[in-house]
């Protein structure tokens, strides 16, 4: 069943036997109809109600059709326009496009058609909203990437840093290290040749530990 509960639509036609046509059958559709026969009541109507669909005859009092499509979305951008004619053109139509109408019926037409070009409107209107939000999507996960991707090469920025001051670090301490070794070595050689001037030790252990000590150096 077609999705038509309670969605707005404003019939424009300066006819009253299509008119009353018209209403009888989209009521029946349960659509909520409002009817204008002319350009000021059907522009008055739009500043208070936010229709969904207009079907607005090319000619009628007070406004050419196209003209008054182009008001009428003026008031409510996203309201969808389908002009009816009976004196059908190449130029009428292509003003009607340019115009942003959503259709263009050519009269006489089934009730079915009418329907049908209802429908199709709102199914192509339906698609370009869905696009839209999944475009709106995209761009925020997008959005979020570039935030990842930032917040990864601060990281890796702020990792080599820290491996960088590691490393000085490492090198700093092996530097004093092997100070401090040096150091004790040339202490204890020091030492060592006291104790064979004093004669505690003998000439040849004096030499055995001095050469083992300069081999830890």
């Amino acid at each position: 069943m077609a999705e038509t509960l309670k969605i707005p639509v404003l019939v424009v036609d300066d006819d009253p036997f299509l008119r009353d046509v018209l209403q009888r059958f989209l009521q029946r559709k349960d659509y909520t109809i409002a009817m204008a026969e002319d350009a000021d009541e059907a522009i008055a109507y739009a500043r208070d109600i936010p229709f969904t669909v207009a079907i607005v005859d090319i000619f009628i009092h007070g406004m050419d059709g196209i003209e008054l499509a182009n008001e009428l979305k003026r008031i409510n951008p996203a309201l969808i326009v389908i002009i009816m004619t009976g004196h059908p053109s190449l130029d009428s139509a292509l003003s009607a496009l340019k115009q942003g109408v959503q259709d263009y019926l050519i009269k006489p037409f089934s009730l079915d058609q009418l329907e049908e070009s209802i429908q199709r409107c709102l199914r192509e209107r339906k698609i370009l909203e869905e696009n839209s939000e999944l475009k709106k999507n995209i761009e925020a996960l997008e959005d979020k990437i570039r935030e990842y991707e930032k917040i990864i090469r601060q990281s890796h920025v702020v990792h080599q840093h820290a491996a960088a001051e590691m490393k000085k670090q490492k090198a700093r301490g092996d530097a004093v290290y092997r100070d401090q070794s040096g150091q004790n070595v040339a202490d204890t050689l020091e030492r060592l040749l006291r104790l064979k001037e004093e004669g505690v030790i003998s000439e040849d252990e004096y030499t055995l530990r001095r050469d083992t000590l300069k081999g830890t150096e």
